[in-house]
């Protein structure tokens, strides 16, 4: 089976977007185009999701970190995703101390 997106109008002040089948790195694109067009609170429902690969896995992660709602979430998919916004965090704590660093050595 491959990705479908199917666009659901809550009524209400969000969007969410039901995604099901597989999602693969081609269709990143996609969503990220979708996700970024819309105005209002978005949600992405992985309800039905049954295969993804480690690039969406990251935009997964990405779209969380900015508030994009991830609902339903098979467990594997959950657990991958909060792997990677963890690694996330630390490439940005890790380069904010280098950062720091790096001021830190051109006053002296």
């Amino acid at each position: 089976m491959t990705c479908r997106i199917e666009r659901v109008d809550d009524g209400e002040n969000s969007v969410v977007f039901r995604v099901t089948g597989r999602i693969q790195s081609e269709h990143v694109e996609t969503l990220r185009a979708l996700v970024a067009q819309e105005s209002r609170r978005v949600a992405l429902d992985l309800a039905e999701v049954t295969l993804v690969d480690r690039k969406v896995v990251r935009f997964l992660a990405l779209c969380a970190e900015n508030g994009v709602e991830l609902l339903y979430a098979p467990d594997y998919l959950g657990d991958w995703v909060s792997q990677e916004r963890a690694e996330i965090d630390e490439v940005k704590n890790r380069g904010s101390q280098e950062r720091g660093v790096r001021r830190k050595r051109a006053k002296e």
